[in-house]
């Protein structure tokens, strides 16, 4: 963001027109001794890949450099756990994980942190925190989607939804980075992951979202493999992962080393972030998770009803001459045609009005 420098007590905040190759740090870098580096693209749809490289790698290693150059003496930078691992993963992910980034924006964040590592090689402290989904009142991303998806009428066919995710309050988060920006040395100096400790199902997370809402669970028993099937069938396998697949991450490295606990908890943290706005709206995540679930509670209606169609099927059939069903052409939304089916309640050939 371009625009003055602004102090703030001991946190001097420096606005930067782009990050990349060639971003002069130094104006920002003049008199500090430690940084806590943020900023990086995060996934948007539709971006190119190489962004992520210009931006979180390059960008980072360009930063590293000056730094050196300026005397730092620390840096802490926010990194993510999807350096090392997919979006969902079967097994319990921490520091000792051999790295598997899945996406572009996974690769490009270990890049920055073998820049960061190479900053502690040359005698200085600096730490990577690998933070799982930050959530809170006004996250975007993912977490929105989950609170529009909370905030619906309707039941939602999550019941069976018992896959594990770690993630990390903006409270949590916020402390880590202050601790570890005030304890890292050349002695604990690396890459952590972070985590609050517990993973709650998404079941569990619906349920706490609707509770700060002042809602009932209001949650219906739907295998996962037919939620999973309907994702992908629109295009959505990523968003199947991350809502369905578990990301359990052990932060107890961090916590143990940095002598760090979390500031509030898992579930007071969910409940109360469910109240406030996270200011997304109708987005296009939004729009496939609603259209999912209407399809699913469509499916589950036609099924437990079809006992009761197949009869009044019969009774017609065997009543009067014709089909059972009446196809009719109706005028929707926006004007749009779209043929009406019903059951035939008239004989077969009655004049038209």
């Amino acid at each position: 963001f371009a625009g003055p420098l602004v102090e703030s007590g001991q946190i001097r905040f420096f606005p930067i027109d782009a990050i990349g190759p060639n971003t002069d740090w130094h104006p920002a870098l003049k008199g500090c001794t430690s940084i806590i580096h943020l900023a990086a693209q995060v996934p948007v749809r539709g971006l190119d890949e190489a962004v992520f490289d210009t931006v979180n790698a390059q960008g980072t290693a360009r930063l590293v450099q000056q730094a050196g150059e300026a005397g730092i003496e620390r840096i802490v930078i926010a990194s993510s756990i999807f350096a090392i691992t997919p979006a969902a993963n079967d097994d319990v992910v921490g520091d000792d994980f051999t790295p598997q980034p899945a996406t572009a924006y996974g690769r490009s964040k270990l890049a920055a942190e073998a820049s960061v590592a190479e900053f502690v090689a040359r005698g200085r402290s600096a730490i990577s925190l690998r933070f799982p989904m930050v959530y809170g009142a006004k996250a975007g991303g993912n977490w929105a989607r989950l609170k529009q998806l909370a905030a619906l009428p309707v039941p939602l066919p999550l019941a069976l939804a018992q896959n594990r995710r770690s993630m990390l309050a903006v409270e949590n988060a916020v402390d880590a980075i202050l601790h570890a920006q005030a304890n890292v040395s050349p002695d604990n100096s690396g890459a952590y992951a972070v985590s609050e400790g517990e993973a709650p199902s998404l079941a569990e997370i619906v349920t706490l979202l609707r509770k700060g809402r002042g809602s009932s669970p209001l949650l219906i028993p739907v295998p996962l493999a037919i939620l999973r099937a309907l994702l992908r069938g629109l295009g959505q396998s990523g968003m199947a992962d991350s809502l369905l697949g578990s990301l359990v991450v052990d932060g107890s490295r961090f916590s143990r080393v940095f002598n760090w606990k979390p500031v509030t908890d898992t579930a007071s943290a969910i409940t109360a972030s469910a109240v406030q706005s996270s200011g997304v709206k109708n987005s296009r995540g939004h729009a496939i998770i609603k259209r999912l679930f209407d399809v699913v509670l469509a499916a589950t209606g036609l099924v437990l009803l079809s006992p009761l169609i197949l009869l009044l099927a019969v009774l017609i059939r065997v009543t009067s001459a014709g089909p059972a069903i009446f196809v009719q052409d109706r005028v929707g939304r926006h004007e749009k045609p779209f043929a009406c089916y019903k059951f035939r309640t008239m004989t077969t050939g009655a004049p038209v009005a």
